[in-house]
């Protein structure tokens, strides 16, 4: 971890002094109930006014609660080493980070991109340039696909053990509900899986990315290896890491460093 930080605008600055954590209640119209997130917050007299987002995405089965569940400590203390705000959204069980034309309630990239991040701009000290997105699994897929599908919006995305071309897993984790039967909707299950989406990027050479997952990961790792191989034909600059471990929670947060310090690089922190 740094000692010092270069933030925003170039000044040198130390690390913050504590991270404030709040569970922030937003009504989304999108979806049409309550969300919740949680926001960690860096606390400190030398930070900017203004700081870096990073947006970091749960997986299936699980809701915004899940990472603060398996690592709040150490969230707290790379937020507070980085200067970083980390948001952790809710995107349902099996919300898919997608917005459905089969379930009118499951409509989370609106809900991410049109209200969560205004939101957070608005009553955090959140700079509105300057966003990253990372997830796990079912998060992974969401962090890189709404990379993908909203240029501009994020300057970095990272995957850990990412299902990655969900056009594989056509019976699981209610993927049907949301896209409907691959066989009569193909074009729309591949507007939502990484694999296919690059097909169809003209620019994505110029887009930041980090793919890492563990060596016994049954569910995701032929995913990850057909992303990599699809960026290293196209001759796209990525960075992808293979490591010990399963998909499961001891390798996320073994992790999670890495993922962070790969977003502060372009978010002007390190």
């Amino acid at each position: 971890m740094p000692t010092n930080i270069c933030c925003v605008n170039g000044e040198l600055i130390t690390p913050a002094a504590t991270v404030e954590i709040r569970e922030i209640r937003l009504y989304s119209t999108a979806r049409g109930k309550q969300t919740a997130h949680f926001a960690l917050i860096p606390q400190g007299k030398r930070l900017p006014d203004k700081l870096p987002v990073l947006y970091l995405l749960h997986g299936a089965w699980d809701s915004h609660t899940a990472w603060m569940d398996h690592a709040e400590a150490q969230l707290r203390e790379l937020a507070r080493q980085y200067g970083l705000i980390i948001i952790l959204p809710d995107g349902d069980p099996f919300g898919w980070y997608a917005d459905s034309p089969f379930d009118p309630a499951n409509q989370i990239e609106t809900y991410l991109v049109d209200e969560l991040i205004p939101e957070v701009e608005a009553n955090l000290p959140a700079h509105p340039e300057l966003r990253a997105i990372a997830g796990l699994s079912m998060g992974g897929q969401g962090a890189l696909g709404l990379y993908l599908r909203n240029p501009g919006q994020f300057r970095s995305a990272s995957s850990m053990s990412g299902i990655l071309d969900i056009t594989a897993h056509p019976d699981s984790w209610e993927l049907e509900r949301i896209f409907g039967k691959l066989a009569s909707n193909r074009a729309l299950w591949e507007r939502h899986s990484v694999r296919f989406l690059l097909e169809g990027m003209a620019d994505v050479e110029q887009l930041p990315w980090l793919l890492t997952v563990s060596l016994d990961d049954a569910l995701a790792l032929t995913d990850n290896r057909g992303v990599h191989q699809a960026l290293r034909d196209r001759g796209i600059g990525h960075e992808y890491r293979e490591a010990p471990g399963k998909h499961d929670w001891k390798y996320w947060t073994a992790e999670l460093p890495l993922h962070v310090g790969f977003h502060a690089r372009y978010l002007n922190l390190v």
